[in-house]
């Protein structure tokens, strides 16, 4: 197996600058910012189970502030 993979660590297939989201506090808060994502076009890859999805470069400041809209 790959090094990543024998360290724990999970591997994706992304080639392409952006930004890995983590710090999901809910189930729900990922599910809205992983669909708002995807309706832009602009999530690479997502992971339900672990919270976390990785959005392209081009997309970051759209989800961060969807995300800070959010927040209020």
């Amino acid at each position: 197996g790959s090094w990543a993979r024998r360290c724990g660590y999970e591997t994706a297939p992304i080639l392409t600058p952006g930004n890995l989201y983590t710090d999901f506090t809910s189930s729900f808060d990922f599910v809205q910012v992983r669909d708002y994502a995807k309706s832009l076009g602009v999530l690479q890859w997502e992971n339900e189970q672990k919270r976390m999805l990785f959005v392209s470069a081009d997309g970051h400041e759209a989800v961060r502030d969807f995300i800070q809209r959010r927040r209020v």
